[in-house]
């Protein structure tokens, strides 16, 4: 049988598409989508930019034989599991003929491309069975079953996705935080605020350290409204000198309200402390190629320009370096390493 494996995207004819939305409503689709529903998430899946694949099977006469889907996970909800295959497919008069192999064996290959080594078998029994075997998941797939539909998950643990940072085993909050904030650029005043006072408060300790107290920080400075920690009287901030939840230095908790306090004369000089920090890059991430860690700088002339305009007007714990690790956080810079995964994406 001459079979061709294509990718679903946009250039995808669109008969194509719809009996690929025709298989799928017959199997499984009325269960979890509505007609209306089901075509608009093919349609997603056809995105250049979607995380998520079809690939499918036509024979020489152009008609599709059989899908197959690799989509996207929430990490937020299952960091173990990266990645799942959902939908796995065969017409029934196509069985027997390769077709399912050669679908299983692209996708495979996807994956494999992707970093994630690791096939589990998901049964109904909610049993979970490591093979790559084709046979193995063939027979997982024909038994007990009228179709040819079936669940598997690949699943990659921390090491298999090269980080900056993070990568050890017990680091997940380190891992999170390079995989979702690291070098995201942000421009809300709130998160530029309270990404000053952590970075304030990291000076001589380690950011995982900063990370764990979090919340208490949130808690500590109001979710770090800046009007409400420059209003914090004295005792307030003696308070949290015995508050075992943020780093009880009483230098680095009372630079908190005066930082706070020159931060809204910046908002007021400037329009937003975003458009005032921003100006120090020309208002554009720089992009830096860096081949290791060895290579990163620990401060630049940028990050020493921002200190120094920053202490001018009062500000405490803002050296250049701690400055450049600021950048860094609020993605003014962009330094992850070529061999990360996060790389120009």
């Amino acid at each position: 049988m001459n079979l061709e494996i294509l990718h679903m995207n946009q250039q995808t004819p669109s008969e194509h598409k719809r009996l690929i939305r025709d298989l799928i409503w017959k199997e499984w689709g009325s269960h979890y989508f509505s007609s209306n529903e089901l075509k608009l998430e093919i349609e997603n899946f056809s995105q250049e930019d979607s995380a998520s694949r079809i690939f499918y099977a036509i024979d020489s006469d152009g008609t599709v034989c059989g899908t197959i889907s690799f989509l996207e996970n929430d990490l937020d909800l299952f960091p173990e599991i990266n990645n799942w295959l959902a939908n796995f497919y065969v017409i029934k008069k196509y069985r027997k003929q390769g077709v399912g192999k050669a679908l299983y064996e692209n996708l495979l290959s996807y994956a494999t491309r992707r970093g994630y080594k690791d096939l589990y078998i998901y049964t109904e029994d909610t049993s979970y069975y490591s093979s790559k075997s084709w046979k193995i998941i063939k027979e997982f797939a024909y038994k007990n079953r009228n179709n040819f539909l079936m669940r598997l998950e690949f699943v990659s643990d921390k090491t298999k996705k090269n980080r900056c940072f993070g990568e050890e085993e017990n680091h997940s909050i380190y891992a999170k935080y390079h995989d979702t904030e690291w070098g995201v650029p942000v421009h809300d005043d709130t998160k530029l605020f309270e990404m000053l006072v952590l970075e304030g408060a990291q000076a001589g300790l380690s950011w995982e350290t900063i990370l764990k107290k979090r919340s208490g920080y949130r808690d500590a400075f109001y979710n770090f409204d800046v009007q409400k920690v420059a209003s914090m009287s004295d005792r307030d901030l003696l308070n949290l000198c015995k508050n075992s939840a943020i780093i009880r230095n009483r230098l680095k908790i009372f630079s908190a309200r005066s930082n706070a306090r020159i931060f809204l004369e910046i908002q007021t000089e400037f329009g937003s402390f975003s458009k005032y920090v921003w100006g120090f890059v020309g208002g554009k991430q720089v992009e830096n190629r860096w081949a290791s860690k060895e290579f990163v700088p620990v401060s630049t002339l940028e990050s020493i320009k921002l200190s120094k305009d920053l202490k001018e007007r009062g500000m405490k714990f803002v050296g250049p370096t701690i400055m450049y690790a600021y950048m860094q956080s609020v993605g003014l810079v962009n330094d992850h390493l070529e061999t990360c995964w996060l790389y120009k994406e």
